[in-house]
């Protein structure tokens, strides 16, 4: 390090360094940082209203839909309910048409028209035809 490095006044004559008298040494310079620090989101009483309010929120947009799920599940199973009881209703008017279609009198009619004979030694036990 040279003479001006450290502050230093070289005299011409002597051709040595030494220190000033009148100069002080100068100490260096530190920067201070602040640190400001922001406070804390969470506790902030604003915020912590706004998370109540969305949560609440949400809640109720949740059982809404929920409702509305449930209520398309029971408009599927009246709908479901009210076709069982068309096929139903059609069921039994079938099976009554089947019933009267199949009476043996009938039978022996539509035979008898046909050229088909009876045979009168078979026995019925039962009303079974």
């Amino acid at each position: 390090m040279t003479a001006k490095e450290k502050n230093m006044y070289v005299d011409p004559l002597q051709h040595a360094p030494y220190e000033h008298p009148y100069r002080e040494e100068q100490a260096p310079r530190t920067r201070v940082r602040r640190v400001i620090r922001k406070k804390s989101r969470l506790y902030n009483p604003k915020f912590l209203l706004f998370l109540c309010g969305l949560g609440i929120f949400a809640l109720m947009f949740g059982q809404l839909y929920i409702d509305a799920q449930v209520n398309r599940v029971h408009r599927q199973v009246e709908e479901t309910r009210r076709e069982i009881a068309r096929e139903t209703i059609v069921n039994e008017q079938l099976q009554g048409h089947i019933s009267e279609l199949s009476q043996h009198a009938r039978v022996l009619e539509i035979a008898s028209q046909r050229g088909l004979t009876f045979n009168e030694n078979i026995i019925y036990i039962g009303d079974s035809y």
